[in-house]
């Protein structure tokens, strides 16, 4: 509590206060600690406080959470240009989004494999795939937790968990904590990043 009179306490200007202003207020915790501790000590308590460069590791725009691919296929673009189709390119390689109830695979129950249409990893089981009535195809889990890494996507004002080919990188979908037993998870992808190795019927 300041006595009558007397010339209001400030903050020190290196970590309290911006260069040249002098008129912020003191924080409570600063203001208690110079009536505890006296002006020199409190100096000395906050910046021991204050954070040190390299004591908290960086934010990154995508946080990854799954593990990455120690050496990741890569691709000329002009030929993924020329291999893909427009709607394919846009998805793996721009990280678009087809229109719900128009991909290939969203109604399709065949058995087999989905594999990354960009680089041919293996992906998915057709055994994971299930009615999620989303108009994507929907998977309960990946073929190996390798196999698909899994990034912080903010885009659109959002936090989601973005999908993509641990092998080359390529855009899948996302992911979602609403999905069946037994992770919970719905793998949510777009037809036009996969393309469907059906079982062999007579094998």
């Amino acid at each position: 509590m300041e006595r009558a009179g007397s010339a209001r306490i400030k903050a020190p200007q290196d970590f309290d206060s911006p260069a040249g202003n002098q008129t912020k207020p003191v924080c409570v915790a600063y203001r208690r600690a110079v009536n505890e501790k006296g002006n020199t000590m409190a100096r000395r308590m906050f910046r021991a406080r204050r954070r040190q460069p390299g004591s908290e590791p960086s934010r990154k725009a995508s946080t990854m959470t799954s593990q990455a691919s120690p050496a990741r296929q890569t691709f000329d673009d002009a030929e993924l240009r020329d291999r893909l189709t427009p709607a394919q390119y846009q998805v793996t390689q721009q990280a678009g989004t087809e229109r719900a109830f128009t991909g290939e695979y969203w109604n399709c129950h065949d058995d087999g494999t989905y594999h990354c249409i960009v680089c041919d990893a293996p992906l998915f089981s057709s055994d994971t795939k299930y009615e999620s009535g989303t108009g994507w195809p929907s998977f309960w889990e990946a073929v190996d937790p390798a196999a698909v890494e899994i990034h912080t996507d903010r885009s659109f004002g959002m936090v989601r968990e973005e999908a993509v080919c641990a092998n080359c990188g390529a855009h899948l979908g996302h992911r979602f904590p609403d999905g069946p037993r037994p992770t919970g998870e719905r793998y949510c992808m777009n037809s036009a990043s996969l393309r469907l190795e059906r079982t062999d019927e007579d094998g």
